[in-house]
């Protein structure tokens, strides 16, 4: 029954570091940034409600530049995997033929 429990709280922590960190831990640890300053902002006498939007406006377009890099780079890989896929049909296609020209050898050799 314990372990049933550490499982569950596991599976629920699991969940909750997935859904705040996911991809990005800088935008996760930027909002946590923004949030306590907006706390200490908010103990003074200056209005406090324009930090999370600057925050917001400033991680945002860094996520995306970061996330169009990973993508371009898994792109370029996605293309030189099917380069590789490519090559690798060329040569079984080579590889047919070789077998197919042995056979009609064969075949010319037997008659």
């Amino acid at each position: 029954m314990g372990q049933v429990v550490i499982r569950r709280m596991l599976a629920l922590l699991t969940f909750w570091y997935n859904f705040v960190v996911g991809d990005d831990w800088l935008v996760a640890s930027g909002i946590l940034v923004a949030l306590v300053l907006t706390y200490t902002v908010s103990r003074t006498t200056v209005p406090a409600w324009w930090v999370i939007p600057v925050a917001v406006g400033t991680l945002l377009p860094v996520s995306l530049h970061r996330l169009t890099r990973r993508q371009l780079t898994r792109h370029q890989l996605t293309r030189h995997q099917l380069t590789r896929h490519q090559l690798t049909r060329h040569q079984l296609t080579r590889h047919q033929l070789t077998r197919h020209q042995l056979t009609r050898r064969r075949l010319t050799r037997r008659r």
